[in-house]
């Protein structure tokens, strides 16, 4: 099923604003609760402000953004492609290590990462300073510091027995020659409507009445958890592993495993599946 993430320009025309409700999205990763809260907290955000920015895509083919940690084989990074296709990944480090905050999980050498592929092997990285121990606030200054953009980014979320209840972003860029107050105006706006945004209760069509009554939808784009990856493909790629190595499995009588870097989910292959890759 389908994501709608909503594109609206604010009647004044000084704002437009992006508000998704990716609940489905979030349900459809795999294994994503073997990680701390704070650690969850920094994927998910991540993760909606990937849906945010498929609404912002221009000539970008996809958009990915990391975070790098000072143990290199700690990250995660999460994407969203032109079709609206979301993919994300943590690590396994990344899951396993019971991060207390932001700061300790990022180190002294991590940092944050924006990366266009414009889809003619052509990236285009920036590289964000973590400069406040707040992911939310991390990623909205990538737009003030790489495109001199203000904006606002807040996320919303509720998860109760290893299930997302809720999980809610809303995006708010202001536009050329907007006014200086009226990014304040709009960042008061959403913080006191907080508690509607979290209640897994309130329907997207209530806040867009409620919060947004003097701007127009403009768009609404369709996104969804979906990696192109399969056990097929996955098995093609263990014969980059080597010949050698494979048979030293196949002499030890062990299964391999192995997961997507794109989306996580994990393909077993037993003895007989090797065997016949290798004839």
């Amino acid at each position: 099923m389908d994501t709608l993430l909503y594109k609206l320009l604010s009647k004044d025309k000084q704002a437009r604003i992006f508000l998704i409700d990716n609940t489905a999205v979030l349900n459809a990763l795999e294994e994503k609760y073997f990680m701390s809260f704070a650690a969850s907290d920094v994927f998910f955000s991540a993760i909606t402000f990937c849906c945010q920015l498929h609404g912002i895509m221009t000539n970008a083919k996809r958009i990915s953004v990391k975070l790098e940690t000072s143990n290199p084989s700690a990250f995660l990074i999460c994407g969203a492609d032109a079709n609206g296709s979301i993919q994300a990944y943590a690590s396994d480090d990344f899951r396993q290590e019971s991060y207390a905050d932001l700061s300790s999980m990022i180190g002294s050498d991590g940092c944050l990462k924006i990366i266009q592929d414009n889809g003619f092997g052509t990236l285009f990285t920036g590289i964000v300073e973590i400069k406040e121990n707040s992911i939310v606030n991390n990623l909205a200054h990538y737009f003030l510091q790489s495109e001199q953009t203000n904006t606002i980014f807040r996320y919303f979320r509720e998860i109760q027995d290893a299930k997302v209840l809720l999980s809610r972003g809303v995006l708010i860029q202001a536009l050329p020659f907007a006014d200086n107050s009226m990014m304040s105006q709009w960042e008061n706006r959403i913080d006191s409507y907080a508690s509607l945004f979290a209640d897994p209760s309130t329907l997207i069509e209530d806040i867009l009445k409620t919060v947004f009554s003097d701007s127009d939808v403009l768009d609404r784009y369709a996104v969804r958890f979906m990696c192109t990856c399969s056990k097929d493909t996955i098995l093609e790629m263990l014969l980059g592993l080597g010949i050698n190595d494979l048979e030293w499995t196949l002499n030890d009588n062990r299964n391999i495993e192995v997961r997507c870097n794109k989306c996580g989910k994990r393909y077993s292959f037993d003895a007989d599946e090797i065997r016949c890759l290798l004839l």
